[in-house]
């Protein structure tokens, strides 16, 4: 017998988000971390990035729908309202495992009504023919500023409400999340602490790599 996974889930709009990412790169999931954490305030209880090992590629489409808590167990809740994901996704050794595009198919065939975002270092026709799939709502490069991202899913998620952007673009620098939950990086919990808001994902990705914990991407 199938087992009910169904939630009664309040609306977006009334609740901190749920967004989960998917990146093998430990540094890119720092980089989700402050983006769900510093600029779009995500409920920090319900929000991970994943892809350290590969149980959690394997059941990372579980988690996002709710199926699976982000430390893989078994759960019932809201699915996410946010995905975040790379497009390559390898194993330690560098092999490839998965595509993005593929975890996004398997996402909406599965019936995930969420928003689907791609953030990506394609070139630049890549990139063209990845914005035309359609289980994809949105496909942002990796040189975009981590605040633009933010306000692209924003408006995505209610495109009708200019203030939902401007709510979130307002929290508080020091989110509950950096007291509860640790980052992958080293000391990387005081790096996130002061973040510029202009900053782009690849620069946070150079600097959390090499520690340069200086110049303008932190005030």
């Amino acid at each position: 017998m199938q087992q009910d996974h169904s939630v009664d889930c309040p609306s977006a709009t009334s609740r901190p988000l749920a967004c989960i990412g998917l990146d093998d790169s430990p540094v890119y999931r720092s980089v989700h971390q402050v983006l769900f954490n510093k600029f779009l305030g995500a409920d920090c209880e319900r929000s991970a990035s994943l892809g350290s090992k590969p149980e959690e590629i394997e059941l990372f489409v579980d988690v996002a729908l709710g199926h699976r808590s982000t430390n893989l167990a078994q759960a019932c809740l809201c699915p996410a309202d946010v995905v975040v994901l790379d497009r390559d996704i390898c194993d330690e050794d560098g092999l490839l495992i998965t595509y993005g595009e593929d975890v996004a198919k398997h996402l909406r065939r599965a019936g995930f009504s969420g928003l689907i975002v791609l953030l990506t270092a394609s070139s630049e026709v890549r990139f063209k023919q990845l914005q035309q799939m359609s289980f994809f709502d949105l496909v942002i490069h990796k040189s975009a500023a981590l605040s633009d991202v933010a306000h692209c899913i924003s408006r995505a998620l209610n495109p009708t409400s200019p203030t939902t952007i401007e709510r979130r673009s307002r929290l508080p620098r020091e989110h509950p999340c950096d007291r509860q939950r640790s980052t992958e990086v080293g000391s990387a919990p005081c790096v996130f602490q002061h973040v510029n808001r202009s900053v782009t994902i690849a620069q946070l990705h150079r600097c959390v790599n090499g520690l340069h914990l200086f110049g303008p991407l932190f005030l």
